[in-house]
């Protein structure tokens, strides 16, 4: 009698473990499939988990171009292809003063998005020299709408949204970085 309650829980015990593991497996499956989708609905620590580790900060600057003040972020630079493909994706958050500068290689024209991104942000495209050539204000959370500049640019530089409109950032002004040379 003894033996059968035992294989009885024993069966009972190891069904049960199976489904779970088979349900967590095909939740997983699915979420891998549609990561948009499963990304909105977990909590904000476990969607911070899946960014990209936060890259050493680089200070940079943007002069306006009619002299007004200088002002200073620290940035994340993405030079890699892993980096760029990233960005601030899965971040719930960026500090103020804060962003990301993407440089491309030359000759190519970027194209962003705000996949997986919960930030809204404005994206400033950058030329060769770090001149501010088309600004992309107040882009849409986790939109796979593409977002290019109308003119070439080299590299872009996000930011919270509204910082363009706030610090009056517009064409004309210059991003000071290790990046770009200085004249």
């Amino acid at each position: 009698m003894l033996d059968h309650l035992r294989r009885w829980y024993r069966l009972r015990y190891t069904g049960s473990l199976v489904a779970v593991l088979a349900a967590a497996f095909m939740v997983s499956t699915w979420a891998a499939a549609h990561p948009a989708v499963a990304a909105r609905q977990w909590p904000s620590a476990v969607i911070q988990a899946q960014a990209l580790p936060q890259q050493p900060l680089e200070p940079l600057a943007i002069r306006p171009a009619d002299g007004g003040k200088v002002r200073m972020f620290q940035v994340e630079v993405a030079r890699t292809s892993e980096a760029r493909s990233m960005g601030l994706m899965f971040r719930s958050e960026l500090d103020a003063d804060h962003g990301m500068l993407f440089i491309f290689a030359e000759g190519t024209s970027p194209t962003m998005w705000m996949r997986n991104t919960y930030v809204p942000l404005d994206m400033l495209f950058l030329d060769a020299q770090g001149v501010v050539v088309d600004v992309a204000a107040d882009t849409t959370p986790l939109s796979d709408t593409p977002i290019a500049s109308k003119t070439p640019a080299r590299a872009v530089l996000e930011l919270n949204a509204g910082t363009a409109r706030l610090l009056g950032i517009r064409p004309g002004d210059l991003v000071v970085h290790a990046d770009f040379p200085v004249d």
